[in-house]
């Protein structure tokens, strides 16, 4: 599933998730599913944070360097989803992304 986020191959890692792959794995770098997402084209990638989220996933102590204002590797667009994701974090209630293309 890790190797299917990290080539942005959202569909393949969604059907993966879906057959009980673990969300809250990481690599060999330490890099959680949300990290590799993230560090992609984040263009389209709500529904697939909603999926991991969805499917149990828990916020890794590497995810933290995702929220920092100049974390390397970040996107445009990275901070609209970071956001999000902060405020499911925070509230620890059922969130929706439709205010994002999904």
């Amino acid at each position: 599933m890790l190797l299917a986020l990290q080539d942005k191959r959202f569909k393949i890692a969604e059907h993966l998730i879906k057959y009980g792959s673990d969300v809250n794995a990481v690599d060999d770098k330490d890099q959680s599913a949300l990290c590799l997402i993230l560090k992609g084209n984040t263009k389209n990638c709500a529904k697939i944070i909603k999926i991991l989220f969805d499917s149990g996933y828990i916020m890794q102590e590497s995810d933290r360097l995702l929220f920092l204002e100049d974390s390397p590797g970040q996107k445009t667009g990275t901070r609209k989803y970071l956001k999000l994701i902060q405020k499911l974090q925070v509230d620890n209630e059922e969130e929706t992304f439709s205010d994002l293309d999904v």
